[in-house]
């Protein structure tokens, strides 16, 4: 082997790279793949998938490489943990379009009817959500979830029914997928995730469908999200009430609540910029351009520190820009 690349490293086709080699160009890598039998394509596909499988099998970063040399070499088995593993760092990372092909490979590579498939699923609509390609998510979902009513948990279906709703248009039929959320999580009785869809249905109720429940709707969010003594949850139904009671000076204390919002999410390391984006929306009201800027600006910083593409747009079409 030491012979043959050296060979190939005098004949220009590769050349060091770190502790390997490297192909000079794409085409010459195209060419030298073309002139191999499929047989022998997936032999080497399985030699370099199973040494990068030994020597990095536990680093997340090399888990795409891994998946995409032991699937190409036809072990889709052996390939699909490697894909999960992948999807959800490109998902972390924000890299939605990375995550979208890497979990198409993964669909393609489960079983149908099992919960392999089910769980590619779910990790390819969300990618497509996280693109905002609402039909691809809500149809992919809706795969899933038809997966995890005949062959998952409770909790499965509450989970996706969830996830199924984000993606959805704001409308009657997005307001009955709330309701069908509640439904799946209620039995689960996890006061967190009751307090989030509480709050959702109250919002629709008040602000959309002219629907009586609201007020029923709201108290429910307040209830479970001191059950669970989420503070964040409980600050969603706290300024829901600001909205709908409308007493004189309740922008001051929405102003609060904001900052509070932000001052945990920045704690947790979670829904930063969409904290970002509530403050900067309820300042616009009042603050002066300098104001409005330096939030832009600590938004911006935040995303740069994070690696956050450029692009991305967040709630009320604020967008946060890192070029």
């Amino acid at each position: 082997m030491l012979e043959g690349a050296r060979a190939a490293v005098e004949q220009y086709l590769v050349l060091e790279d770190g502790d390997g080699l490297a192909f000079r160009h794409a085409l010459i890598r195209e060419a030298v793949l073309g002139d191999l039998m499929a047989r022998e394509r997936r032999a080497l596909h399985r030699s370099v998938g199973e040494a990068m499988e030994r020597l990095h099998g536990d680093d997340p970063e090399w888990a795409v490489d891994i998946a995409e040399h032991l699937g190409a070499a036809g072990l889709p088995g052996r390939a699909l943990p490697f894909a999960m593993r992948a999807g959800e760092r490109a998902l972390h990372l924000h890299a939605a379009e990375e995550a979208a092909r890497i979990f198409e490979h993964a669909v393609e590579w489960s079983q149908p009817s099992t919960l392999d498939r089910m769980r590619a699923l779910e990790g390819l609509g969300r990618a497509y959500a996280r693109q905002l390609f609402a039909r691809k998510g809500i149809s992919t979902y809706q795969e899933a979830l038809e997966l995890a009513r005949s062959l998952g948990s409770q909790e499965d279906v509450a989970r996706i029914t969830l996830r199924q709703t984000f993606v959805m248009p704001w409308g009657k039929e997005e307001y009955a997928s709330w309701q069908a959320a509640w439904d799946a999580a209620e039995p689960l009785g996890q006061p967190g995730s009751l307090a989030r869809i509480a709050s959702g249905l109250a919002r629709r109720a008040y602000l959309y469908l002219d629907d009586e429940r609201g007020a029923m709707w709201l108290d429910r969010s307040l209830t479970e999200a001191r059950r669970a003594g989420s503070r964040r949850h409980e600050l969603w139904a706290l300024r829901l009430q600001l909205q709908y009671q409308h007493r004189p000076g309740w922008q001051i204390e929405d102003d609060r609540y904001i900052r509070e919002e932000l001052e945990l999410a920045i704690r947790d390391d979670d829904g930063v910029l969409a904290a970002y984006s509530n403050l900067y929306v309820r300042r616009c009201r009042e603050s002066d351009e300098a104001e409005r800027e330096q939030i832009m600006k600590s938004g911006r910083e935040y995303a740069e520190r994070l690696a956050i593409p450029e692009g991305i747009v967040f709630r009320y079409g604020v967008g946060w820009s890192t070029g």
